[in-house]
């Protein structure tokens, strides 16, 4: 995010007569704040490897990961709230595969 503030400020756009136009940076400055207000979130852990393959039946590997990650993304978008969520979730992947 600062990578992107600072190229902004290196990009100068200019008008029709040549004049540098100034950039409004509020909204990107606001989004920032809210950023290190995530980073420093920590979420609860709503299941572990191991329960993702008891439930899905699952050996240890690369699709254990993409599915807890899957679940965290959700929780980080506000989806999926509780291991209860977490788990009827796994439970559709379950149905899915079937």
């Amino acid at each position: 995010m600062k990578l992107r503030i600072a190229d902004s400020f290196g990009a100068i756009e200019t008008n029709h007569k040549g004049q540098p136009i100034k950039k409004d940076l509020s909204q990107l400055k606001k989004l920032l704040a809210r950023a290190k207000k995530m980073k420093h979130k920590t979420m609860p852990k709503l299941l572990d490897g191991s329960e993702v393959m008891r439930t899905l039946n699952l050996k240890p590997g690369k699709k254990v990961g993409e599915i807890l990650r899957k679940i965290r993304d959700l929780q980080y978008a506000g989806k999926i709230k509780s291991s209860a969520a977490a788990k009827k979730f796994l439970n559709s992947l379950d149905k899915q595969n079937e």
